[in-house]
């Protein structure tokens, strides 16, 4: 098993905590409100640490912002300062940033969520 596909297998479990609309750089269009496209984008990798952003976006249609607010809230305490370790990989989530992205589509809430990952392969995995 690669590195990257034990780092989105660990985090899928830990996203679904929050919500069990998660998906993996694209929803499916029919994809039930609200729910969570996240993406990874590796930043470096020097002495077998692989640091990545974790980019996620959640996304409502409902009247409330409340329900967009309270699940971004939730899944910033969740993931920051999470650590996780397998026989193949450990990490480390650290919180970035937290954005309100506007839509087209005003019925659309909208809220981007950045996390820094450090990742170690370990060795024997």
């Amino acid at each position: 098993m690669t590195k990257t596909n034990e780092l989105k297998k660990a985090l899928v479990v830990l996203l679904k905590e929050v919500l069990n609309n998660v998906y993996f750089e694209t929803a499916e269009d029919d994809a039930l409100y609200p729910y969570l496209v996240y993406d990874l984008k590796e930043l470096f990798n020097e002495d077998g640490k692989t640091v990545y952003e974790l980019e996620c976006n959640l996304i409502d249609n409902s009247k409330s912002k409340t329900s967009v607010d309270e699940l971004a809230d939730l899944l910033q305490k969740n993931l920051h300062n999470y650590y996780f370790i397998n026989q193949y990989i450990q990490f480390t989530i650290y919180k970035l940033n937290k954005y309100t992205i506007k839509e087209k589509n005003k019925k659309i809430t909208r809220r981007r969520l950045t996390f820094e990952i450090q990742l170690h392969e370990l060795i024997g995995g």
